[in-house]
């Protein structure tokens, strides 16, 4: 319970079993397969869906709506309503008296909503940005089979649905380390005089808070659909083989991460945080021979 108690108390509770969550979901598997002539199938599709919501919360009295915990799922994205970016110093100038945050507004900066109309842009004028967070609520798979003579062909599709990324550390920060390190390529498409149109904001060197907080500008739907995995083959049968005692001999064509839908362009959807520090998934296209004797 110590998220309601005040620090002017100056002492901590115990730790307790205290919140409480509500979950529930569901799962479907649906498959079918046949043969028509000498065309032989099989697909196979199977899914989930799943959601909580938090119950019962030491939620404090004082607590913004958008801090507020019960009543919300687990992992629910907060933030500031993002207007784009200052294309001028004139436009900065001119939004809520030139600063935000108490930091002096300069072209390039990221524009956040004033939505509590007081004049000014500080912790109040946040919002529930998504009502989901890194967690996917759907995923789902869709597998394939044919065979037709002595050919075979054989994939797997993969995806999630309402999971969302929010780019953080290195994925916003041009530079690191005083400005030794550089991060990722997407970033030189930064706003400068030279860039006006740029997406991305002014570069900066280590931290800028005003660009650095939490908002939908740094929000990604990481929903996606990928093919994950394909393979396609041919099965040689003949006497010669069988009279050197082999059994079967297939050639194949296999592939994974073959290619992916998704909008999110900056990193790889399945990525567990927006920070860019994951190891990437490999494109791997195999060739090969299985024998059998």
């Amino acid at each position: 319970r110590i998220r309601s108690v005040p620090g002017t108390f100056g002492r901590t509770l115990p730790n307790e079993n205290y919140a409480e969550v509500k979950s529930q979901g569901l799962e479907l598997m649906l498959s079918y397969q046949d043969r028509i002539q000498g065309l032989g199938y099989n697909f196979r599709l199977i899914g989930s869906y799943a959601q909580n919501k938090v119950t019962k919360i030491d939620d404090p009295g004082n607590a913004l709506d958008f801090q507020k915990q019960v009543g919300r799922p687990i992992g629910f994205r907060s933030g500031y309503e993002a207007l784009g970016l200052f294309r001028s110093q004139e436009e900065a100038d001119s939004w809520a008296g030139g600063y935000q945050f108490g930091q002096k507004s300069v072209a390039g900066d990221i524009k956040d909503a004033d939505l509590d109309g007081d004049g000014s842009i500080s912790i109040p004028d946040q919002k529930i940005l998504s009502k989901y967070g890194n967690t996917p609520r759907i995923m789902y798979g869709f597998t394939a089979g044919f065979n037709w003579n002595n050919f075979d062909l054989n994939f797997l599709f993969q995806g999630a649905a309402q999971r969302n990324l929010i780019l953080s550390g290195s994925g916003r920060v041009m530079y690191r380390n005083g400005g030794s390190n550089n991060n990722f390529e997407y970033l030189k498409d930064s706003w400068s005089p030279e860039n006006p149109d740029g997406k991305y904001p002014i570069a900066w060197v280590d931290a800028r808070g005003v660009n650095e907080r939490n908002s939908d500008f740094w929000l990604r739907d990481a929903g996606y659909v990928r093919l994950k995995s394909a393979d396609i083959g041919y099965n040689f049968q003949s006497d010669w083989l069988k009279s050197k005692n082999i059994q079967r001999l297939r050639l194949y064509v296999s592939g994974l991460n073959l290619f992916t839908i998704s909008s999110i362009k900056e990193f790889d959807p399945e990525a567990e945080t927006g920070s860019g520090s994951y190891y990437p998934q490999q494109r791997n296209i195999n060739v090969g021979l299985n024998l059998s004797f």
